[in-house]
């Protein structure tokens, strides 16, 4: 299992509890809904392949872009896992900080937002760019609890701040 995985099952789902939107499924991560304490696990994600493989049967799924996605609730916690800075299964790097934005939208004051893309697997997509990329909105509206690479994504965990 990626380093980005291991800090994910075992450093993040496994200390969150409450409502939880994780973006991003897979064959691999069709589990994850067991790794969260108490609470309510939906999963997202636009492509419809993946959305059969690692949508889980045991949490709502949403087969839907982030721009389209209008929750009717505010999450505790917002993971948006694999979906950037890489290509393929309706991946769309053109408006990165659009979809975040609309994203953090989602998120209750003092919940977090995890945000987890492709480090390096496009060029342009490296550790320097997601740096800088997470100095800019939403990320200046959380408190950052985690902030690097695990490789092979970038990784960024914030509380939303109080305003």
């Amino acid at each position: 299992m990626s380093n980005d995985r291991v800090w994910l099952e075992q450093k993040y789902l496994s200390q969150i509890t409450g409502d939880i939107l994780y973006v991003g499924t897979n064959t691999y991560t069709s589990h994850y809904p067991t790794l969260i304490g108490e609470g309510t696990f939906e999963s997202l994600d636009s492509c419809p392949e993946r959305s059969r493989l690692g949508g889980s049967t045991s949490a709502a799924h949403h087969n839907v872009s982030i721009l389209d996605f209008f929750p009717t609730k505010l999450y505790d916690h917002v993971s948006i896992h694999g979906c950037h800075g890489y290509m393929g299964h309706n991946i769309d790097n053109s408006c990165i900080q659009e979809e975040l934005i609309h994203a953090s939208s989602w998120v209750k004051p003092g919940g977090t937002f995890q945000f987890g893309p492709g480090c390096g697997y496009l060029s342009q997509y490296n550790e320097p760019f997601w740096t800088q990329f997470t100095k800019g909105l939403p990320f200046t509206e959380y408190e950052i609890l985690h902030n690097k690479v695990e490789t092979p994504n970038y990784i960024f965990w914030g509380r939303k701040l109080e305003k």
